[in-house]
């Protein structure tokens, strides 16, 4: 699981990703406003450690044209917190 936060703190994404070997999914939500927004989920043939540290590694931003009331998509957050 991956948590970002916008600049100003309202805002906040989470990345997860859940499954075994044999298959797997990304789950992708904002919240804001108290209310967290789901905004994707796709399926993974496998969730690969290597696909689970680049997705840490990435620079924090808003992803698959998720956007707010206050954020455009793909605007950038500030820090980036794996939590599990």
């Amino acid at each position: 699981m991956v948590d970002q936060q916008s600049i100003d703190g309202g805002i906040a994404v989470r990345s997860v990703v859940v499954g075994r070997a044999t298959g797997a999914a990304l789950l992708y939500g904002v919240r804001e406003a108290g209310r967290m927004r789901a905004i994707t989920a796709f399926p993974l043939a496998v969730a690969s450690e290597s696909f689970c540290r680049s997705l840490e590694q990435q620079a924090p931003r808003l992803r698959y044209n998720a956007a707010t009331s206050a954020l455009a998509p793909r605007s950038e957050l500030s820090a980036s917190l794996r939590t599990q």
